[in-house]
């Protein structure tokens, strides 16, 4: 009887253990879900950025190609006179 409660308690010992290190485990899977989350914002956040600079690149080009077009023209005044 006296093993028997000994192999009883040694086996609670083990599931223990085993508790704790799942608990450790998840906890650590924790950490590691909130920082994919967190790099997913800033990735995002540089995307959005990216994006809106991108825009204004475009439309600078636009501004910078109708003053090219402008100047042209303006240089066709003088190369006719």
């Amino acid at each position: 009887m006296v093993e028997s409660l000994s192999a009883i308690e040694d086996r609670i010992k083990i599931i223990g253990d085993m508790i704790a290190q799942v608990a450790t485990a998840t906890e650590e899977q924790s950490h590691v879900a909130e920082d994919i989350i967190q790099n997913t914002i800033n990735i995002n956040s540089v995307a959005e950025s990216t994006a809106q600079l991108a825009h204004l690149s475009v439309e600078q080009s636009k501004e910078l190609n109708q003053m090219v077009t402008e100047m042209r023209s303006i240089i066709r005044q003088f190369s006719m006179e």
